[in-house]
């Protein structure tokens, strides 16, 4: 019962952290047990396990973005400043508390917009204690994924101990009351064939009569020369293009239809290692020392006769490294002070043996070492990728020093955090080429593919970033007692904005301004009007301004109603800056010319590329590869021949960063029922401005074939413009532990709305889709205002812990075969998030790819007929008679999130027995845990698919149904069916 504050939190403590169903025991998981949290799509976030450590949580507190959680291991920062998701947590039996902040939180905490995540280790103390485990999970236990022909072949094998106590060292050293440790070692072993994933492949019917009547249902097929429909739907099979036919020797063979269903074999492993020392100095000092590091290791995989099963190889290190002193100068006034280090190191890379662009015929320099195809993407169709080279580094220090303080009725704390922090990049992102092949030119991407015309090419001359950035927050906090009832939380917390330096000053400007009135740059004597660097005038040395005026009040209040403590009514409000801007915001601006160019080259139907798959350059010559660093007098190629790609930050306010920024507010009544009952209600809200937004600047002009700066392909801006808005009844009922039994239910109902473009990334500047309305016609917010992706109107989650009777007195027999078993549950059911329904092709001539589906009247938006024509196992959802393509010209008229996906309710539980084997000294614990126990089909939204980069955990990659897509309207995926794992621990 809270009578002293207005945050809104909730705290697990060691035994539901141990003893509850995690999925892969996972503690981070534990932050959506609480009500208001929601596991996002990762858009950015999760940039995938070849760069983020695969335990990482998208989650949305509240409305916040699924990168704005704070993160803390013991008080210090465990987010991976990448793209400011979260490090590795240690495994469940190394925790000792778990805690959430979702609303109205302390001054203290900040530098991030949303909720504040804290775990504390365990530490030792005067007894020696620990345990040694070993989870199995093995096909024998599971259920059949709906997708596939037979059942998950998951094997993963988790075992390692823990043990704490005082520290001793023989004849030296007695830590007894003075001096303990802790130390705790996991590791993961996963073997997998990964979950069914489908695509549609050439058949026999294409390769050898040019067919397509099977593939591409209801479609005709064009020919681009003439413009005029190929008889019967047949394309001469001397017209496939050389290096397409290539292709199809390295895919799967389709029939019918040509949707098949594979796998991609996982062999994956985790280290970690956590140890703690605590030390009592004198009785005014303790001071203690944590570390800890995990690693993830991910083996490749290369089938040469299915490309697409292709998977990489990586690495990633992640280390924590933290020291705690507290001094006390009297009983009401003390000082704690942090220092800690985070780093982590992500290695990646394509399989051995495989393939580049040049081995498929295609004309184009791939660089040496390692043989990698980045992209071939036939829209609706099938995609080959594979990573390329390269290495992620980032590192961060913290110092934070925080003084408390009670005079009187006033509890007060203030301190200060320093940070410091780099990112390096050696990527060649791009450099191996991407193509992509849509139905723009012959209405089906498939014949577009075989017949070599390409939608997009793009190739680069790499990545390389060397990011640092320094940045400071200071906070008071008063929380004064006003009287016996009614306390008042007064804070204020100053969290200035530094934007990220890029030490070789890789950064561009592009001013609309200066491009209308012809100003060139004085840095690169050729770049186009408009595009401005560093040293240039009126452009600043990091290319943003920082932002000195984030001051974040608030207030709160608790009120005690009844003076007993068992009722209290409690509610503020605050401003919260997100000023820890994630490292990878700025990443584009090292990928462009003149730092490293990038052909960007898009057709449309009525200016097809001039280039073909075999030879994307038509002819010309190839800029890439490019020297660096670029010279004074660098050549800037330009349209038509080529396309120049821009990015900037938004020239608007002198440049001078927009933070963005969260008012967040909530009104909560608490009571308690009897001696173990809590129940609550609270209304809780927030308003967010300024988040990012990529603009495209130079999308092109329908009816011709220029941009809308002739001389730029493409310009993307990050805009900060971005609103949202959240409202929610949230309802808790918790009953702590008696009688064995514990239970914590949450109920949240929400609504929450941006105008964030769908499907656009959280965390970069140009990635991910833009708004489908150019920036300079009206409505485009409003096409773009919609739910935002995370939104799931109903979400309930509980969790219980039981203890069954141990049946004491009862004949042996029966007392220990029946007696003192427990059960344990973590059940969570949601509505489905949001789904846009999009055209797939690019009929507004924009280029942008964003165009929206046109909604036919009078029929039903859910319906059957999405799977007529195959004959894979497909589930009909949306009614595909009730969209069609937009008009030339025109964006469609569906809007953002205008449909629902289903709905996600899962079981999860487990079952043990404790058996005691030396008084209560020593127990052998048996442990059988069930995940999705009753093996409900949780289906993804139609246009989803798996996503083998984020380790088939269970996250769609993408929630948008595509007209022009085979099947539109279908659905292909499901999260896991049952999965069940067995356990055995010694604990002491």
């Amino acid at each position: 019962m809270d009578t002293n504050t207005s945050t809104l939190s909730e705290v697990v403590d060691s035994r539901r952290i141990v003893d509850l169903p995690l999925n892969g025991r996972n503690a981070a998981s534990l932050a959506l047990i609480t009500a208001g949290t929601v596991l996002g799509p990762p858009t950015g976030a999760d940039e995938g396990n070849s760069k983020t450590f695969p335990v990482s949580q998208a989650v949305s507190a509240n409305g916040s973005r699924q990168n704005q959680t704070s993160y803390r291991l013991d008080g210090a920062s465990n987010n991976d400043i990448y793209t400011n998701t979260n490090q590795p947590f240690p495994f469940p039996d190394a925790l000792q508390e778990f805690s959430v902040q979702t609303s109205n939180y302390s001054a203290k905490y900040g530098g991030n917009a949303g909720g504040v995540v804290n775990i504390v280790t365990r530490s030792g103390d005067n007894e020696f204690h620990g345990d040694l485990f070993e989870f199995n999970r093995n096909a024998v236990f599971n259920a059949r994924y709906f997708f596939a022909p037979q059942r998950d072949q998951l094997k993963r094998n988790q075992f390692g101990g823990t043990v704490g106590g005082p520290l001793m060292i023989p004849r030296l050293y007695n830590g007894k009351n003075k001096t303990f440790f802790f130390a705790g070692y996991q590791g993961t072993r996963i073997r997998n064939t990964g979950n069914g994933v489908s695509a549609n492949v050439p058949t026999s019917d294409v390769l050898n009569n040019g067919d397509f009547s099977l593939v591409s249902p209801g479609k005709t097929i064009i020919d681009p020369q003439t413009g005029q429909p190929f008889p019967q739907n047949r394309v001469p099979v001397t017209r496939f293009d050389p290096a397409a036919l290539a292709v199809t020797k390295y895919l799967p063979a389709g029939a019918g239809s040509g949707q098949i269903f594979y796998s991609s074999p996982i062999a994956q492993s985790f280290n970690e290692v956590v140890s703690r020392v605590d030390h009592t100095i004198t009785e005014r000092d303790r001071m203690s020392a944590r570390y800890f590091f995990d690693r993830f290791n991910n083996s490749p995989f290369l089938d040469r006769k299915n490309y697409l099963s292709a998977s990489n190889f990586t690495k990633i290190d992640a280390h924590n490294g933290m020291i705690n002193e507290t001094h006390t100068f009297s009983p009401s006034f003390f000082n704690d002070f942090r220092l800690s280090v985070a780093q982590e190191v992500s290695n990646r890379g394509p399989a051995a043996g495989s393939i580049n662009a040049n081995d498929l015929g295609v004309k184009i320099y791939q660089p040496p070492g390692y043989k990698t195809i980045q992209d071939i993407n036939v829209t609706g169709f099938f995609r080959i990728q594979q990573q390329n080279p390269a290495t992620f580094t980032r590192d961060q220090y913290t110092l934070n020093d925080s003084i408390y303080l009670v005079k009187g009725k006033h509890s007060l704390a203030f301190g200060a955090e320093i940070n410091r922090a780099w990112i390096l990049i050696r990527n060649q992102f791009n450099l191996p080429g991407t193509w992509q092949f849509d139905p723009t030119v012959t209405n089906s991407s498939l014949a577009s593919f075989m017949l070599g015309y390409l939608h997009q090419f793009v190739q680069g001359n790499g990545e390389q970033k060397d990011n640092r950035v320094n940045n400071f927050a200071l906070f008071i906090q008063d929380d004064w007692r006003v009287t016996r009832k009614l306390t008042l939380n007064l804070g204020l917390r100053y969290d200035p904005f530094f934007p990220w330096k890029e030490t070789k000053g890789r950064v561009a400007i592009f001013r609309p301004d200066a491009y209308a009135t012809g100003i060139k740059s004085q840095v690169y004597v050729n770049a186009p009007a408009g595009l401005l660097f560093p040293g240039d005038p009126g452009i600043p040395e990091n290319g943003l301004r920082s932002n000195l005026r984030n001051f974040g009040p608030r207030f709160g209040f608790a009120y005690n109603v009844t003076g007993d403590g068992k009722t209290s009514i409690r509610g503020g409000i605050g401003v919260f800056y997100d000023a820890q801007q994630n490292g990878i915001y700025n990443n584009r601006f090292v990928d462009l010319a003149p730092f490293s160019f990038q052909v960007n080259q898009t057709g449309t139907a009525t200016a097809p590329l001039p280039g073909s798959f075999s030879n994307p350059y038509g002819g010309q010559v190839s800029p890439i590869p490019q020297p660096y660093p670029p010279p004074k007098n660098f050549i800037f190629l330009r349209p038509p021949s080529f396309q120049s790609t821009s990015s900037s930050y938004d020239s608007a306010n002198g440049l001078q960063y927009q933070t963005p920024v969260s008012y967040a507010w909530n009104l909560t009544v608490e009571r308690q029922i009897g001696a173990d009952w809590l129940v609550r209600a609270a209304y809780v809200g927030s308003h967010a401005s300024h988040l990012l937004e990529t603009l495209q600047l130079s999308p092109k002009v329908f009816g011709t074939s220029r941009n809308y700066y002739p001389e730029y392909s493409d310009i993307g801006e990050a805009a900060q413009d971005i609103n949202s808005s959240y409202n929610s009844l949230q309802l808790t009922a918790q009953k702590r532990l008696s009688q064995g039994f514990t239970v914590l239910a949450n109920y949240t109902w929400s609504r929450s709305i941006d105008d964030l473009p769908f499907g656009q990334s959280i965390t970069t500047v140009v990635s991910g889709s833009v708004s489908p309305i150019p920036w300079y016609l009206p409505g485009r917010h409003q096409f773009d205002r919609g739910p935002s992706e995370f939104d799931h109107g109903h979400r309930f989650v509980g969790s219980f812990v039981w203890d069954m009777p141990k049946l004491a007195g009862r004949p042996g027999a029966l007392r220990h075969l029946a007696g003192g078993w427990q059960l344990t549950g973590l059940f969570s059911a949601q509505s489905g998030p949001p789904v846009t329904v999009q055209a797939g092709r690019d009929q507004s001539g924009t280029g942008t790819g964003q165009d929206r589906a046109v909604y036919v009247g009078g029929q039903d938006l859910y319906g059957p007929g999405a799977c007529k024509g195959t004959t894979a196992i497909c589930v009909d959802y949306l009614n595909p008679a009730a969209f069609i393509l937009p008009a030339a010209g025109a964006y469609g008229n569906v809007g953002k999130g205008a449909l629902r996906g289903p709905d996600l309710i899962t079981m999860d539980a487990g079952l043990f027995k404790e058996i005691p084997l030396h008084k209560e000294n020593v127990k052998f614990q048996f442990r059988a845990e069930f995940f999705n126990l009753f093996n409900r089909v949780n289906f993804y939204p139609p246009g989803a698919s798996l996503d083998p980069s984020r380790n088939n955990e269970g996250i769609p990659n993408n929630q948008a149904a595509q007209v022009s897509a085979t099947n539109f309207g279908s659905i292909k995926a499901a999260f896991d069916p049952r999965i069940g794992q067995l356990a055995l621990k010694l604990i002491f």
